[in-house]
């Protein structure tokens, strides 16, 4: 059953603060879906200084599942720098054209549970168009975000665990999407149990990031690896070969 259905409250809740915040969005219900379009005003200091055609599509589980949100204008490059998202990737239910806000690692950070649909709006989808409309101006954003995808996954794993070596990072999200034990061998390759070495980081990371979330980050960054693009500069979950990612064979 789709969650609109669930809980009506909530959906009143988002159609009344649409309607008090964001007046030239309206909310389209469907058997299958909901949806919201419109002109999206991006704001900075408390003032609307551009806006953005969008399409902002609820997955069937929200709020535990963040909205998919797209440009439609035909503004924005669908291109990696730009941080729209090439291809599908069900294994983070990421779709073809979507805007790549954060990566999936630090949904709880920019998308914590709890947060209202509106401040979602004033958040992180503000941010990003705000960051588009600098990059117009300037061909560059004087704020670096993560790179997209694979290697902004790398780097969210560099700052936990102090290296960038891609063999060791994937041994880290492993562990994670294994639930490793501390009597496991350390995946940093010193030879020592892990409860004498490294277990106070995987434990750390733990708190962050879901064993399903990791066994999908240990794909993603397996394929990263085996594509030979480790010469580039990736931007956007849309990094990975082929036209259509499946998803990870998750462990039996």
């Amino acid at each position: 059953m789709q969650w609109h259905k669930k809980n009506p409250k909530l959906l009143k809740i988002i159609v009344e603060s649409l309607r008090e915040h964001y007046p030239d969005l309206w909310l389209d219900i469907d058997k299958q879906s909901v949806r919201v379009r419109g002109s999206f005003p991006v704001t900075a200091n408390n003032k609307i200084i551009d806006r953005f055609k969008v399409l902002i599509e609820f997955r069937s589980n929200y709020p535990k599942s963040l909205p998919r949100v797209f440009e439609v204008g035909g503004r924005i490059p669908h291109l990696r720098d730009r941080h729209i998202n090439e291809i599908d990737v069900p294994a983070y239910c990421t779709k073809k054209g979507s805007v790549c806000l954060f990566i999936a690692e630090e949904a709880s950070k920019y998308h914590p549970e709890g947060i209202s649909f509106v401040d979602f709006l004033k958040g992180p989808v503000n941010d990003f168009f705000l960051w588009q409309i600098e990059y117009e101006l300037t061909g560059k954003a004087s704020v670096k975000g993560r790179d997209h995808g694979a290697g902004g996954t790398i780097e969210y794993y560099k700052e936990r665990i102090g290296t960038d070596d891609l063999d060791q990072i994937i041994r880290f999200v492993d562990y994670i999407a294994r639930d490793a034990k501390g009597h496991w061998p350390c995946y940093c390759g010193s030879g020592q149990r892990m409860k004498c070495c490294h277990y106070t980081k995987i434990l750390n990371c733990k708190k962050e990031v879901s064993r399903n979330l990791a066994k999908a980050s240990r794909w993603s960054l397996l394929e990263y690896q085996k594509s030979g693009n480790l010469i580039k500069r990736s931007f956007g979950i849309g990094s990975l070969p082929g036209d259509v990612i499946k998803g990870p064979i998750l462990e039996k």
